[in-house]
């Protein structure tokens, strides 16, 4: 008789062994798949044409789009830059500040040409953008532009996070520092600058792909 009861809880203390182990690899299993649909599901976006987009005044510009429609919201490049030679297949750093009515620089395009021939810059199409929060100064609707998911001037890094996860790398220096998204395309990225406070004061994408 001792020896059967012996067996008898041998044998349950088996099974709670092998079911304690069970548990523990399902939910390890289940804790790397969610990390790795997060991990997916940023990469997805950030390689998707569709995310590189900013909001202004309620209307929405993407990378493609005309530089001229930019002023049918009241924002010109220029005249004297508007006239500038965007060469075939090329874009331009440096130019593309649009200004408002009081020819305040508010936030700069990168002036994209992709045809097969040179272009003035004010056919160019939107390769990229450029905002900074300096540009406030001037103008109080910068805080309200947006970009993908929301994102604007004033986030923390845990709001951004929570739209675009962890970047891809970052850079740091005494009084800022720099996070990145890289797509599987240089050309294609997002970039996001903090201040002292550890809040975004600059956005900038590009997108030469779409």
């Amino acid at each position: 008789m001792k020896k059967i009861v012996s067996l008898f809880l041998i044998g349950i203390l088996s099974l709670t062994i092998i079911g304690c182990n069970g548990t523990g690899s399902s939910d390890a299993e289940n804790s790397n798949t969610k990390t790795e649909e997060e991990q997916n599901k940023t990469t997805d976006f950030i390689n998707d044409d569709d995310s590189y987009f900013i909001i202004i005044d309620g209307q929405k510009f993407s990378a493609g789009d005309n530089i001229i429609d930019l002023s049918d919201i009241g924002y010109n490049l220029r005249e004297s830059e508007a006239s500038e030679k965007v060469p075939a297949n090329k874009f331009l750093i440096g130019a593309g500040g649009m200004r408002d009515l009081e020819d305040n620089l508010i936030f700069k395009v990168i002036p994209f040409n992709p045809t097969e021939s040179s272009v003035m810059l004010s056919d160019a199409v939107i390769g990229g953008i450029d905002l900074d929060d300096f540009a406030k100064r001037y103008n109080d609707k910068v805080e309200n532009l947006e970009v993908y998911g929301g994102v604007k001037l004033g986030f923390t890094e845990d709001e951004l996070k929570e739209v675009f996860g962890e970047p891809s790398d970052i850079s740091k220096g005494d009084n800022y520092h720099i996070y990145r998204y890289k797509s599987d395309d240089s050309n294609r990225y997002y970039q996001f600058n903090f201040d002292e406070e550890g809040r975004v004061s600059r956005i900038k994408w590009q997108n030469l792909l779409f």
